[in-house]
């Protein structure tokens, strides 16, 4: 079982003395690879055209915890409330599909110059999906997170994860239907459309003022099961600054790239607070 081996793997993490290194990746927010605890709120806005009457814009406020229960684990949940825009005149307001997941640190070095973490994501279908809130399902997804830190002030961050939506049982067996190329492959809610099984890869490069912020620039790329020919890439940027030792303000941009568009430019804006 996937995640009964994520949990044993942690037995083999690093001793209780890393724990107080110097680690760049979670004390600057670059990115929480390994468990940590802060509480995040994030603001975030784009456009979408999925065809026929489901085009539009939304925005949405996504408040979100992850809590240390040590060094080695945690836990952690979001949930976005988001108001979409329809072309047609319509709107909604509403909550989306809440997300929880468990992460376990594999390993990290004395200074931090590597850290690797791996864990477990479930999104339940809390969104209503008439709305184009919800996805309609529960959806797993393993993943795998890592950083390196090469110099002083360079480093690199990556994710690896599986999109996976469990089948509704009611629904019919249309698993050896071929995929129409008019057809879109992602689905579920605008603000996070997915294929059914899918793998997603962030990669990143981070330039760090220790005590002041950082400015990371990457990109996301994912390989739908069904044809991952078709799979967007989009290009990331981050702005983060530091105003104290535990308090992080980012704004970033996300521009669709190539492939199947899901959104258009997409705003970020969160402040998170580390303890």
């Amino acid at each position: 079982m996937r995640r009964a081996l994520l949990f044993a793997a942690c037995l083999v993490a690093a001793s209780p003395a890393t724990a107080a290194a110097h680690h760049v990746v979670s004390e600057s927010g670059v990115a929480w690879v390994e468990p940590v605890s802060v509480v995040e709120v994030e603001a975030s806005a784009s456009s979408f055209d999925h065809g026929g009457s489901r085009r539009g814009s939304w925005s949405a406020i996504t408040p979100s915890l992850e809590l240390a229960l040590d060094e080695r684990f945690s836990v952690s949940a979001r949930a976005p409330i988001a108001m979409i825009m329809f072309d047609d005149g319509r709107g909604v307001v509403g909550l989306g599909d809440v997300e929880f997941a468990a992460k376990a640190r594999l390993f990290a070095s004395t200074h931090g110059g590597l850290i690797a973490s791996a864990g477990l994501g479930v999104e339940l279908p809390t969104g209503v999906v008439e709305d184009a809130l919800g996805g309609g399902h529960v959806e797993l997804t393993p993943f795998v997170a890592a950083s390196s830190q090469v110099s002083s002030r360079v480093l690199f961050t990556g994710l690896l994860s599986a999109r996976l939506s469990l089948p509704d049982p009611d629904a019919p067996d249309t698993s050896d239907e071929p995929v129409e190329q008019d057809e879109r492959l992602a689905h579920g809610s605008v603000l996070s459309p997915h294929a059914p099984q899918e793998i997603f890869l962030r990669l990143g490069v981070s330039y760090v003022i220790e005590g002041a912020g950082y400015v990371t620039l990457g990109a996301d790329a994912v390989a739908p099961f069904a044809d991952p020919s078709r799979g967007p890439l989009h290009a990331r940027g981050e702005l983060g600054v530091l105003p104290t030792e535990d308090l992080r303000v980012a704004f970033g941009l996300d521009a669709p790239v190539l492939g199947e568009q899901r959104h258009g430019l997409r705003g970020r804006l969160s402040v998170a607070w580390m303890w």
